[in-house]
């Protein structure tokens, strides 16, 4: 997998291929990547520690009341 490092402005979509297994966990690290759950891509985000939290689930953002109780939640801003 290539690895960017740097900051960058990104005018256009981000296109994410899917990712055959995720990516091995590095040191003060995160990524986020794609991959296939059931024959559809989804968003997932590794921490340094190897922890993965699948981001979105069936074509939404997997949140649930479970979620929110346990402290494990997402917050997003949406620029337009």
């Amino acid at each position: 997998m290539a690895v960017v490092r740097s900051v960058a402005s990104v005018p256009d979509p981000l296109l994410l291929s899917e990712q055959a297994s995720a990516p091995a966990s590095e040191t003060d690290s995160g990524w986020v990547y794609s991959k296939d759950v059931a024959g559809r891509t989804e968003l997932f985000y590794e921490d340094d520690t190897g922890a993965q939290i699948q981001i979105t689930s069936g074509g939404a953002v997997n949140a649930g009341a479970a979620d929110v109780a346990a402290n494990k939640i997402l917050r997003a801003n949406f620029l337009s």
